[in-house]
């Protein structure tokens, strides 16, 4: 896979656990359950994004400067959504007002991604370098999972959403040269 399709694939994933929080009854453990892989998977996501797919937009398209502080805006304010949610009792209505936030403009992102980013940027990088960069994200998942397995580390038990967000940077960063 490339890196636009493990980035679709992403999309897919974190689309299915909004859903599951939409649906999950407003106060109660399922949604804490659910908070943690939800935030695994997005931060996860947001490094793959920052350290492969927009050097490569602001190298490679028109316009990229403009379209890559977009898309990293887009990031800040979803780890600050996440952030807020740290601790937040799922009862408390502002959990619901700070989650709901956080899946629209998520939505939003992922649907601009992919209508607009992800085409120009197949059509101006090529096949190898984008399957080079989609067996980077994966090595470095992959890692990711030995060094802190979910059995060894329960987001849900025993990190807040701050916590979770600060360690998944750490062990997520990929940093490989775009040229």
């Amino acid at each position: 896979m490339d890196l636009l399709d493990v980035l679709v694939d992403d999309h897919r994933e974190i689309e299915r656990l909004f859903r599951a929080l939409e649906n999950a009854p407003p106060a109660g453990p399922r949604r804490r359950r659910l908070l943690a892989p939800l935030i695994v998977g997005l931060v996860g996501h947001l490094v793959a994004e920052e350290d492969l797919l927009y050097p490569a937009v602001r190298r490679r398209l028109p316009g990229g400067n403009r379209d890559a502080d977009h898309g990293l805006g887009a990031h800040v304010l979803a780890e600050e959504l996440m952030r807020g949610l740290d601790h937040r009792d799922t009862a408390d209505p502002e959990f619901d007002v700070l989650l709901g936030r956080l899946i629209a403009q998520t939505r939003n992102h992922m649907r601009e991604e992919e209508h607009d980013v992800f085409p120009r940027v197949r059509a101006a990088c090529t096949g190898a370098d984008l399957r080079h960069w989609g067996e980077v994200v994966t090595a470095v998942r992959r890692a990711q999972r030995r060094v802190h397995p979910a059995s060894v580390v329960d987001p849900a038990a025993r990190l807040g959403a701050a916590d979770l967000v600060d360690l998944l940077r750490a062990t997520a960063t990929v940093r490989p040269a775009v040229t």
